[in-house]
């Protein structure tokens, strides 16, 4: 079963706030996280005591996101509309998740 999300990205913008939980504001139509510069200079100190590997992944992620804000169009990989083409399928045949499981994945994983 696949998750049917509003967008999620990472945001300094602040718009209308409908609910807010620990650092994520939701608009009417997307979740946003506030990182601030501190923030973000924080997590790069505590990514310095993570395992090599986990410190590579971050590295290759971000390298990724810098080559999609640099380019004016996105290529999917064959792999990421794979994805995306059985979650459209999931969704067209009404496997989605409903408020309640949507709430409870987020509670878990606050709670973490």
């Amino acid at each position: 079963m696949f998750w049917a999300l509003p967008s999620l990205y990472l945001s300094r913008e602040r718009g209308e706030v409908k609910q807010s939980h620990a650092g994520w504001k939701e608009t009417a139509s997307v979740i946003q996280f506030v990182m601030t510069a501190t923030d973000l200079k924080n997590l790069l100190e505590r990514v310095q005591t993570w395992p090599e590997e986990a410190q590579d992944e971050l590295v290759a992620v971000a390298k990724e996101i810098e080559s999609e804000l640099q380019s004016e169009d996105y290529l999917a990989t064959r792999e990421e509309l794979r994805i995306i083409d059985a979650a459209m399928a999931s969704i067209d045949a009404g496997e989605v998740a409903t408020d309640a499981e949507i709430n409870a994945a987020f509670a878990k994983f606050r709670a973490v």
